[in-house]
Parts: C-alpha cells; sequence; structure tokens
C-alpha cells in the first residue's frame, strides 16, 4: 500500500495520522500544508518516503516503529535508521530551536525548508553535507552553528537561500 502524492495536501482538519502495517511508501508532498497535524505514526513496513512530505506541518511529531527497518524518529524528528541522516524536522512551531545530534553526517534535502518559526539552528562537528534547499525560506532564522572544522559540501547553492542568519561556530561559512 502506498500514499500517493499530495494525498492529505491542505488539509487543515487533520490532526492525528496512524499508517496501519503494509504500508510501503509515503509520496512526495502527501501531507504538504497540513498546520494542523500533531502526530504520525509511520508503520515498520514503510521504506521510503517522498519529499517534501511535510512542508508547513509545523506541529508534527513523527513517531516511526522500532522494528522499521529504513527509518526512525528521536523526539519527532525523522532520521534514517543508522542516525546519520536527518531527513526531516516539522517542529518548527512548536520548537523553534534545534539542536542536529552528534553524528549525523547529512541533513537531506528540504529537512528545515520554509521552517518559518525557525530562529537557531545548530549542525554538529559530524556533518560532512547539506543536501538541496535544507534551510532556505526559512525567514525567521536567526542564528546558524556549525561546529565542524571544515565546512560542509553543499549539494546546491540555495542551501542557504532567502535567510537572516548569522553563521556563528569555529568557522564562519
Amino acid at each position: 500500500l502506498k500514499l500517493g502524492s499530495s494525498t492529505f495536501g491542505a488539509c487543515s482538519s487533520l490532526v492525528t495520522v496512524t499508517l496501519p502495517t503494509g504500508f510501503t511508501a509515503i509520496g512526495s508532498n502527501t501531507f504538504i500544508d497540513c498546520p494542523n497535524l500533531e502526530s504520525l505514526f509511520i508503520p515498520a513496513s514503510t521504506n521510503t518516503i517522498g519529499g517534501n512530505v511535510f512542508m508547513n506541518c509545523g506541529k508534527l511529531n513523527i513517531i516511526v516503529d522500532a522494528n522499521n527497518q529504513t527509518f526512525k524518529s528521536v523526539d519527532g524528528v525523522l532520521f534514517n535508521k543508522a542516525g546519520t541522516k536527518l531527513l526531516e524536522y516539522a517542529k518548527d512551531v512548536i520548537q523553534p530551536e534545534y539542536e542536529v545530534p552528534d553524528g549525523v553526517t547529512y541533513v537531506g534535502n528540504y529537512a528545515f525548508y520554509n521552517r518559518k518559526n525557525m530562529t537557531y539552528i545548530k549542525f554538529p562537528s559530524t556533518l560532512t553535507r547539506l543536501g538541496n534547499d535544507v534551510i532556505s525560506m526559512c525567514n525567521n532564522l536567526k542564528t546558524l552553528r556549525f561546529d565542524g572544522r571544515t565546512a560542509p559540501s553543499l549539494d546546491n547553492a540555495s542551501v542557504f537561500g532567502a535567510t537572516n542568519a548569522a553563521y556563528t561556530g569555529r568557522n564562519t561559512y
């Protein structure tokens, strides 16, 4: 079973979603513009999640079944199972400051995209790469901290597009 692209897009009354066992994929933009979505349970069977799935879902706590072999959630944030890739942060309304955990080496495409309430993001020294448009359109982002000794590689030049953040840390990038 799969959720197609934009299945629940712009559904402002959607608050809680529990996907049953058997769902293998969540298509791109599936929950885009669902501002009141607070909880999503992803079953062990889900092994594919498309892009921009949770854009403008700023209150979302993502919960992944502990038996899922592809994904996990830590404090409501979506990661790959190994915890080395941050895939989605959708809690900017309730938690506008976030420190990416040590051990994360990659922040995925659009992971913080359009999180209008974000004010602070700290990236760990383990970070080596940033995906496309990671923090683009985070217009209230004031501080972006990198603790690494070298700048992470960028998938494209628009990673930092349309932000007002001051870059701090060991080095200014």
